[in-house]
């Protein structure tokens, strides 16, 4: 089972997925840290403005792991980008 929390900003996503999935015994992955951390990958390239068949290829391909005792920690290239 997938449960996914959406809403905007400072609304306590966090806050609740942290909570809920404790509660249920869940892992909580946080998505908003994943979308930071392609964007920094993309921007840090200049990756920026390419086409669609480009992006997917550069996901097929990217070497981008989510590691830590919490899933916390964005790791590209062998690389911490977290911060």
């Amino acid at each position: 089972m997938i449960i996914a929390i959406d809403g905007g900003a400072a609304t306590g996503k966090t806050t609740i997925a942290k909570f809920l999935s404790k509660k249920i015994n869940f892992l909580h992955l946080n998505s908003g840290l994943i979308y930071r951390g392609i964007t920094h990958v993309l921007f840090e390239n200049k990756f920026l403005n390419k086409n669609e068949s480009f992006y997917k290829q550069f996901l097929k391909n990217i070497n981008f792991e989510v590691t830590g005792d919490k899933y916390n920690v964005i790791r590209y290239n062998n690389e911490n980008i977290t911060n």
